[in-house]
């Protein structure tokens, strides 16, 4: 599956940003088969095994 995640004042996704993101994928077991960053995107394609995409989409929704 691909998640493309953008910042919603178009502000750069820093480094922070995209250790927030790892933990969450490590936390609910989705594994990371390809990744994409810009300054305002990051794009990554998921191996949802143990199907928790949905939950992890509803915490970046939260914590981003």
């Amino acid at each position: 599956m691909l998640l493309q995640l953008s910042s919603r004042d178009f502000s750069f996704i820093i480094e922070e940003n995209i250790s927030a993101i790892f933990a969450l994928l490590q936390k609910h077991k989705i594994r990371v088969e390809l990744i994409q960053n810009s300054a305002i995107t990051f794009s990554v394609c998921v191996n949802d095994k143990y199907i928790a995409l949905a939950v992890l989409v509803k915490k970046l929704e939260i914590k981003i």
